[in-house]
């Protein structure tokens, strides 16, 4: 999620970029200079854009990780329900494993110290 988010925040940094090109290829005098500005301004949107995509397939990979996950889930604790209820369960179980998903955890793993 965290990964998700940076490039998310960089494909606007890249949008931004590529508005401030135009805004100085408008400014620029010279016909040369303003087709190069031009130029690389559309190379950022599309860089920008393909970040976006990029960053949509990903959406779109944890979503389905997460519907497996609850189905998953749903096998261990109740393999034999039927399919009708195992859709209603997995609605309701999706919103509790985005909140799962989303927190910062962090598991450590425990020592035990023997009395001695």
């Amino acid at each position: 999620m965290a990964r998700l988010s940076e490039q998310d925040k960089q494909a606007d940094i890249e949008t931004k970029k590529a508005e401030v090109l135009e805004k100085r290829a408008n400014a620029v005098k010279g016909r040369a200079e303003a087709e190069k500005l031009e130029a690389e301004a559309i190379k950022q949107r599309e860089e920008a854009e393909k970040m976006k995509l990029e960053n949509e397939k990903l959406r779109l990979e944890l979503h389905r990780a997460k519907i497996q996950l609850a189905l998953d889930i749903l096998n261990q604790l109740a393999p034999s329900l039927p399919e009708t209820e195992r859709i209603a369960y997995l609605v309701r179980l999706l919103p509790p494993l985005d909140t799962v998903i989303s927190s910062n955890l962090q598991i450590v793993a425990g020592t035990t110290k023997g009395a001695g």
